[in-house]
C-alpha cells in the first residue's frame, strides 16, 4: 500500500523552484532562498557514500540514514541507489512521504515561523541531488 498526498494540493502552489543535478559533500550543503511557512518539496538522492542525505526546512530536518535505511526511523530500502522524500510543510506539522509514499510520517513542526531557506545535505560522504522541486504554497483556508 502506497499513499500521497491529494492532488488538490498542486492549486495551492504560487511559487516554485527547481535544483537538478547537484553534487553534495557534507562541507557543501545547497541552500534554496524562500520565504513563507507552507510547503510542498520533492527531492530526489543518489546516495553514493553519504552517511545521511536530507532536507533541513527553516530547522524542521528530515534525514535519510543510508546505513539504517530509514527516513526518520521508518524503514525505507533504496530504489537502484536512491531514495525519495515529499514533504508537506504547515504552520504546526510536517508530513513526510519517503520512496514515493512506500511509507508515510506525520511529526509535529520543532520550529515555527518563516522559512528562508530550504537547504539539501550529505554528512559522512558524498551524494547526489538528483532534483529538488520545492513550492511556497498559499493557505487552503478562505480569510
Amino acid at each position: 500500500m502506497f499513499a500521497a498526498p491529494v492532488e488538490e494540493i498542486k492549486t495551492l502552489r504560487k511559487k516554485d523552484y527547481l535544483v537538478v543535478n547537484k553534487s553534495l559533500s557534507p562541507d557543501l550543503p545547497i541552500k534554496i532562498p524562500v520565504s513563507g511557512q507552507l510547503f510542498d518539496v520533492e527531492a530526489t538522492f543518489e546516495l553514493d557514500t553519504a552517511s545521511f542525505v536530507g532536507l533541513d526546512l527553516g530547522g524542521n530536518r528530515i534525514a535519510y540514514d543510508v546505513k539504517g535505511q530509514t527516513w526518520q526511523d521508518a524503514p525505507t530500502p533504496p530504489i537502484d541507489g536512491c531514495v525519495t522524500v515529499r514533504v508537506l510543510l504547515d504552520r504546526s506539522q510536517l508530513e513526510v512521504w519517503g520512496n514515493n509514499g512506500a511509507v508515510v510520517i506525520s511529526d509535529e513542526r520543532r520550529v515555527y515561523g518563516d522559512v528562508t531557506n530550504i537547504t539539501v545535505f550529505a554528512e559522512g560522504g558524498a551524494a547526489k541531488l538528483i532534483d529538488l522541486k520545492a513550492y511556497e504554497l498559499n493557505s487552503a483556508w478562505r480569510k
